[in-house]
């Protein structure tokens, strides 16, 4: 008799656990309340651009923004295997420029980029997505450039490595459909003559201005203590399918 009745409490825990295990895998696997943790999402997103660097180092609302302030857009894949976390595929096409008494340019940028989200409400939170980004990217600039001092100006391309970091929001319609604001900054890792955002510093070669017609070579701006930068504010637009 007594063998019995252990026979059947422990049946009865194996039973307990074997459930236990079911339903943890069952909420490991869909989330809670049957929310899956597998989900892709596709992003449009577009809003201002502004740069900051070299050629002016004034934030945004300054008397020079309306030399640095333009337009981006951009687009993106996201896949989540898990509710807090998103592994995001970028495009960014803008436009960047500045200005001063010596020098000016303006630029049309392409950059694709890595990106990780960290969503501490987890990605399906209807009102409560916030989430944070950093990551990884190269920026590949078309800079037209003035030296307004030489008279001098210049075309020139060249590639950049960045990393993105900023925070943003969405509201999560039961739908799928995910509308929302981000702010990230795009810094960049290198800020010298093959590397930057705004075709400075570099090396002049040329008549000099003063004696004319003498010819003449001078570094034009030191690698600056503040590596370039541009930010973008803007509206995002999506669709999420979880699995």
């Amino acid at each position: 008799m007594k063998k019995l009745v252990i026979l059947c409490i422990l049946s009865l825990v194996s039973v307990s656990i074997f459930a236990q295990i079911r339903r943890t895998h069952s909420v490991s696997r869909r989330g809670l309340y049957g929310q899956y943790d597998n989900a892709v999402a596709i992003t449009l997103a577009g809003g201002n651009s502004y740069y900051f660097g070299d050629i002016e180092r004034t934030w945004i609302f300054s008397s020079n923004s309306k030399y640095q302030s333009n337009y981006y857009v951009e687009g993106n894949f996201a896949y989540s295997f898990y509710q807090y976390i998103k592994l995001r595929a970028n495009v960014i096409h803008a436009k960047l420029s500045g200005k001063r008494d010596s020098y000016e340019f303006k630029s049309t940028v392409f950059e694709p980029s890595f990106i990780v989200e960290y969503h501490p409400f987890t990605i399906t939170s209807p009102v409560l997505d916030f989430y944070a980004l950093a990551g990884i990217g190269v920026t590949f600039s078309d800079i037209k450039g003035n030296d307004i001092t030489y008279k001098a100006e210049r075309n020139v391309y060249l590639n950049t490595p960045v990393i993105p970091f900023g925070v943003g929001y969405k509201y999560n319609f039961k739908n799928g459909l995910q509308i929302g604001a981000e702010f990230n900054f795009r810094a960049a890792l290198m800020d010298n003559e093959n590397h930057n955002f705004d075709g400075f510093p570099y090396t002049y070669k040329g008549p000099h201005p003063n004696p004319p017609h003498q010819p003449h070579i001078e570094k034009r701006g030191l690698t600056s203590r503040f590596v370039d930068m541009y930010y973008v504010l803007g509206i995002t637009v999506g669709y999420q399918w979880q699995f």
